[in-house]
């Protein structure tokens, strides 16, 4: 018995079937905005984030960072995400700051306060860099 395939709302032999030709994809062009976008991001992809509320605290207490300080502190979240921690306490030079370590985010950031509120929940790890 021959085999028949449906053709055109037509039914016909499967040995008269025409070959359907094959769907070449044309290559695609990566357009100068994605690749920049992609540069970018691979460039941060380094770096340490800070959110919108450790931006604020950092401005009400007058907290700035150094290039020579951002750059332990990048190097100790790399440490830190070695070993598997979440949620790292890291105390820099009398700054305290609570880092998401997944996301290389600063949560929040505290200075210069009284010991009475210097109290941390939801941290895995604490680390003190060396200044």
């Amino acid at each position: 018995m021959t085999e028949m395939r449906i053709v055109a709302a037509a039914l016909r032999p499967l040995e008269f079937a025409p070959e359907q030709p094959a769907a070449v994809a044309a290559p695609r062009q990566e357009t100068t905005a994605f690749t920049e976008v992609l540069r970018e991001q691979l460039r941060k992809a380094g770096s340490v984030n800070f959110s919108r509320h450790a931006m604020e605290r950092m401005q009400e207490r007058g907290m700035a960072l150094s290039e020579a300080q951002l750059q332990k502190l990048e190097a100790t979240v790399d440490k830190v995400a070695a070993k598997g921690s979440r949620e790292s306490l890291m105390v820099l030079d009398g700054m305290a700051m609570v880092v998401n370590i997944p996301n290389r985010t600063v949560v929040t950031c505290v200075g210069a306060v009284p010991a009475a509120e210097r109290i941390f929940t939801n941290i895995d790890s604490a680390v003190v860099i060396d200044g």
